[in-house]
């Protein structure tokens, strides 16, 4: 508890610093406000983001007679001074100015629009404080309820030739959090015979619109009426849904199946729908704030005011109603509604009328907020920064401004809205993982269960055409969808009721209390987890830690794995004397953690892991400005950082002293074992390390530390390989699969000794065909590593002794000399009396398993892929798909434990289009003291006998793994192919899905040490009593290593067809009508907003509506500049 604690200290002084710097904003914005004179004629030039920097090239006629072009600053458009800054992904920005935006249905020269830009000109000194104030300060803004929008730094408006600015603040998730309160929403379409043609389409894209300014703690429902009255999506009767994307997408989706026929039964729908709104306020299943009915229709004959009167005396809820075509009768009826209901009526014409005439309803529904002068500090999901390189996920905290002018205090102004963006990096920063072990990770949710940030949160996808796209659900992904137990929740329904109900396991426990902003620890076994992209997987036992974070809706956890999370042990009796250890050799860092300053990081340095190129006794990290102060002991001081003064810049930050003093600690453990093992090995002779595996078969060997320091050596006898090799090493140990595969296997057997072996796997794409397909091989090299601990005597979780990893050791070797030794190994079984020693066993007679048709001999991993086999073309492929029978068998027979693996964050294709595209895309890609020299002894102990043991499990038939990785070079051959074929391809079009799979894990709960010898037939599914289609085998598990060595017969007078095993990830296909509802309807737990502000007394509701959206005139104004900006363009190409 104490750590999560630090850690949420620490980031709530972050974010309360990003509500400070709002708060001056508001401020600023609305002093000015009270003492502006509003003018009509007022002319002001401003900086417009679309108006900057744009140059055409002219003719002009020199001095010497001669005519040529020049660049010239294009009419309208302004010069600004911008700068690159790697803060902002090296965007062109101005940090003097602020720049704005006015979306394309706003004239620029609109008074109110002019005023409002003229009146908060002093947020440029508001904004560039706060940056000085603040250096982790990004993007900043005001987004004014006029239309315009105001950002800092200054950056130009980029849209592509040709192209409108669509660009709205308004109807961006952090303004319309912060205007108005939490809603629940019934929209009623009429889908009568007059509503056929141009209004079914208009009304169509209205809906559209009103669910896209929909929000997470929003609830909502559609319903279709003429003279039935009906829910959209069946699944969803008499109910409310979230508005989550997936909810939000979904029904988007099913407004395509509208048909318009019939006569409207408004008193029918009018009835049904304030039934379902009361029942959600009665049963709390709602938003429990403002409640609101939407009637998208041509007309009515009648106002129904019975209807009103009996079931809304109160006007508790809104009622808005939108006016659908060009020609409408019969309007009054519909304008009552809405303006004796205090809501707001308005008539859509056609698709332009649309956005506008919608977002009238947000501004009515922020009145009682706006005359309270509540502020509410509101936070967005998370989402993807628009414009940015590369992955940058952020939050947006947001706060309305006011109107206080004298007089106007109680009319219900929103000025508009200010909002700072948090990068989500910024908030990892707080919680690093090498205080965590190598299991642990640290996560946060919202208030509604939805991810911030988590490991396993995949935002993105890439499609059949190697282009990667945001998925659109990737900010709605729960809680419960990431962390995955063995134990699942799936609903339970009955057949004849068709009523589908989910039991409350142990893990909704863990959610709700997170939800409900709880203090707390909760603990739980068999958490699953998907290693390999999804080739394999891994259950372990955690225990989670937790607590709000104060001024958010965010929750922050932190998991830790029971076996060895839950202790932290430092280093004694270190030489303060580490310039010449940190200097050697090949080592990376994980660019995570802050190790020093870096104010402006060269472009061509930037990498996700850097070098540390000199790290001396004076600690002179590259680009270091400060330094930290630490020490080891009272002893030996490691003054490795001394204090110094340089410039600063906007994003200096101090480097953790911590981490510092971790990665000393291990570059000088690991450099003893460099030395002492790794350098030595070349000078040994073959037979001191046995014969038939000399060390030249040595690839690479590698040691990872808790601290993120990798410390290896790659052998450079082929250079493709070096390089591949070296990009295996670049990835995060924390994450990296040669941690990731031995600690499944330690999860499985808790056995602290066990070696792993596994033969690493790359994927590549071949988009040679007409559909892309997917091609897995190794890289001619296997893989042995094996976890380090450090113990301590005190009890620890359990009453067991307290452990923690200190690293992870291993070696990469050449697959070819592997097999030369797992061949000698097997051609000799005949002399194997622990396999033959029975005189009924069919192997008795069989001498050799190579040069034979007769018998089959596999060693397989923990995971049952194959790690030897005499058929090369076997290894690495998942034995199930090599012989389906023979791995079924040993499923059967315990050894292998079936296990299905689900994707809730998956994305399938739902529709394929003929579409030809020009290139494709390149995207590629307790505290404990321990002495030192206990951790030394065992690194090295770990290092040697993983060479020693590989001729030893060759020679008893036991076996090793391997490593593989994507060459540049085959990269590059892939961008290539795809570049000539992808014109070929049809576009497929993706849509969220549940998705998942069959992985197998070893059982080690039964030791398996003599051979077991059992039979299985020949056809999977039935058995039958012919004996000669049954077939042998035997299988072994080898000790203190994740391997099982299978023998399988084979028979000559049997044709046997096995069957291989798919383990692809394949769509969840809900068949059942009442599994599909279950799954749709699903409720989680969630805890609402604290305020509400739904209704006030001295709201206006005269002002009630309005007909049409803009004169003619306006219009005029509006389109011109688009019409002589497009003719300029025109007249360029000629």
């Amino acid at each position: 508890m104490t750590l999560v604690k630090s850690f949420a200290d620490k980031m709530e002084v972050m974010l309360g610093a990003k509500i400070g710097a709002i708060l001056n904003i508001v401020d600023e914005t609305e002093e000015r406000n009270k003492n502006h004179p509003y003018r009509e004629d007022l002319d002001f030039e401003y900086y417009n983001a679309n108006f900057l920097n744009v140059y055409d090239n002219v003719s002009v006629k020199f001095e010497n007679g001669s005519t040529g072009k020049v660049p010239k600053l294009r009419q309208d458009y302004q010069y600004m001074n911008f700068t690159t800054n790697d803060k902002f992904q090296d965007q062109l920005i101005n940090f003097t100015y602020s720049t704005l935006q006015v979306p394309v249905n706003i004239y620029k020269k609109d008074p109110a629009v002019v005023n409002g830009i003229f009146m908060t000109e002093s947020l440029n000194k508001v904004f560039y404080e706060n940056m000085l104030n603040d250096s982790t300060l990004t993007w900043q803004y005001f987004a004014s309820s006029t239309g315009f929008f105001r950002n800092y730094p200054g950056v130009t408006w980029d849209t592509e030739d040709g192209q409108i600015d669509h660009f709205d603040a308004r109807d961006r998730p952090w303004y319309l959090q912060a205007s108005h309160s939490p809603k629940d929403i019934v929209i009623l379409l009429d889908t009568s015979g007059s509503m056929t043609g141009s209004r079914e389409f208009v009304a169509r894209n209205a809906i559209h619109h009103i669910i896209e300014t929909l929000l997470d703690d929003d609830f909502f429902n559609i319903i279709t009426f003429s003279e039935d009255v009906t829910y959209l999506e069946e699944c969803f009767t008499d109910t409310l849904v979230q508005a989550n994307s997936d909810n939000k997408e979904y029904l988007k989706g099913k407004t395509k199946e509208i048909e318009s026929n019939g006569i409207a039964n408004f008193e029918r729908a009018l009835e049904v729908a304030f039934k379902l709104l009361n029942a959600s306020k009665v049963n709390k299943t709602g938003s429990s704030c403002s409640q609101a009915i939407m009637l998208l229709t041509d007309g009515a004959v009648e106002n129904f005011e019975h209807i009103f009167t009996k079931y809304n005396a109160r006007k508790e809820v809104r009622v808005f109603t939108y006016i659908i075509g060009r020609d409408v009768k019969n309007s009054e009826p519909v304008k009552w509604m809405a303006c004796n209901n205090k809501g707001y009526y308005t008539q859509i014409a056609t698709l332009a009328d649309v956005k506008i005439n919608i977002m009238q309803y947000i501004h009515v529904l922020s009145r009682p907020m706006v005359i309270e002068k509540k502020y509410q500090f509101k936070w967005t999901n998370v989402y993807m920064d628009v414009g940015s390189a590369g992955l940058r996920l952020m939050t947006t905290v947001s706060i309305p401004a006011f109107d206080k002018a004298v007089g106007r205090e109680n009319e219900g102004n929103l000025l508009g809205v200010a909002g700072v963006d948090v990068p989500i990096s910024e908030m990892n920063k707080f919680t690093p993982s090498f205080q965590l072990g190598f299991n642990g990770y640290t996560f946060a949710i919202t208030n509604n269960g939805y991810i911030i940030f988590h490991p396993d949160l995949r935002p993105k996808y890439t499609t059949n055409r190697n282009r990667e796209k945001d998925k659109p659900n990737y900010n709605s992904v729960d809680l419960s969808e990431v962390e995955m137990y063995d134990s699942k929740r799936e609903p339970s329904c009955n057949n004849e009721t068709q009523e589908c109900t989910t039991k409350v396991t142990h893990k909704d426990e863990l959610r709700t209390k997170i939800v409900n902003a709880e203090i707390g620890s909760h603990s739980l076994d068999n958490v699953v987890y998907q290693i390999s992209d999804w080739t394999r997987a891994a259950k372990r036992n955690m225990s989670y830690f937790f607590r709000p974070l104060k001024q958010t809706p965010f929750r922050l956890g932190i998991a830790l794995d029971k076996h060895f999370g839950l202790t932290e042990f430092s280093l004694e009796g270190l030489t303060s004397e580490v310039s010449e250890q940190m200097r050697a050799l090949n080592y990376t860092v994980d660019s995570r953690w802050n190790y020093e300053y870096r104010p402006q990081q060269p472009k061509e340095e930037s990498s996700d892991h850097i070098q540390l190129d000199a790290v001396k006794s004076t600690c002179s990290l590259a680009h270091c400005n400060i330094y930290c102060q630490m020490g080891t002991g009272e002893k030996n001081q490691l003054e490795l950082i001394r204090q110094q003064q340089f410039n600063v810049s906007f994003d200096q930050k101090p480097c953790d002293a911590a981490i510092v003093k971790m990665v000393v600690e291990d570059a000088v453990i690991t450099y003893k074992l460099m030395n002492q093992v790794w350098k030595k090995r070349s000078s040994m002779t073959q037979s001191k390390w046995g014969d038939p595996f000399p060390s030249e078969s040595v690839v690479a060997d590698f040691v990872a530390t808790r601290s993120g320091f990798l410390r290896y050596q790659i052998d450079n006898r082929d250079e493709k390989l070096e390089g591949t090799m070296k990009t295996r090493f670049a990835g995060s140990p924390f994450q990296a699969e040669y941690f990731k595969i031995p600690s499944s296997a330690y999860s499985l057997t808790e056995n602290e000794d066990i070696l792993v072996y596994w033969v690493p796997t790359s994927t590549t794409t071949n988009y040679d065909g007409p559909e892309p397909v997917q091609e897995t091989d190794h890289l001619n090299v296997l893989a042995a590593a094996q976890l380090v601990f450090a113990k301590s005597k005190s009890a620890g979780y359990q009453n067991k002794e307290k452990k923690a990893i200190s690293s992870v050791v291993g070696v990469y070797l050449d697959l070819d000399d592997a097999m030369v030794a797992f061949n000698k190994s097997i051609s000799n079984l005949g002399s194997r009396h622990d396999l033959t020693n029975d005189e009924n066993n069919v192997f008795t007679k069989i001498e050799s398993c190579t040069n034979s048709t007769l018998i089959d001999c596999y060693l397989l991993d923990h995971h049952g892929f194959v790690v030897m086999s005499e058929n090369k073309a076997h290894v690495s492929k998942f034995f199930g798909a090599v012989d389906g029978n023979a791995m079924l068998s040993l499923v059967n027979h315990t050894l292998y434990n079936r296990m299905v693996l689900k994707d809730m964050q998956g994305m399938c294709v739902s529709e394929k289009v003929e579409k030809k595209t020009k290139s494709a895309s390149n995207t590629l890609h307790s505290r404990q003291s321990f002495a030192a020299n206990q951790v030394l002894s065992n690194v090295f102990g770990v290092s040697s006998f993983l060479l020693n043991m590989f001729l030893q499990l060759m020679l008893n038939c036991f076996s090793l793994n391997f490593l593989s990785l994507l060459s540049p070079w085959d990269a590059f051959d892939n961008i290539v192919a795809a570049e000539k074929t992808m014109d070929q391809l049809m576009e497929h079009i993706y849509s969220p899905c549940d998705m998942e799979k069959t992985v197998f894990l070893r059982d080690f709960k039964q030791p398996r040490k003599k051979p077991d010898a059992n039979s299985f037939p020949c056809h999977t599914g039935s058995k039958t009593s012919e004996d000669k289609c049954m077939r042998d085998y035997l299988f072994q598990s080898i000790e203190n290593t994740n391997l099982v060595f299978v023998v399988v017969m084979n028979k000559q007078d049997c044709t046997c067809n096995s069957e291989p095993m798919d383990l692809r990830l394949r769509k969840k296909e809900y068949t059942q009508k009442m599994e599909r509802c279950s799954r749709l309807a699903e409720r989680k737990h969630r805890m609402r907003p604290p305020e509400c502000h739904s209704f006030h007394q001295l709201e206006d509701s005269k002002h009630c509506g309005r007909s049409t959206t803009l004169s003619a005139s306006k219009w005029v104004l509006l389109l011109l500049p688009i019409v002589v900006n497009t003719l300029r363009k025109l007249l360029l190409v000629f």
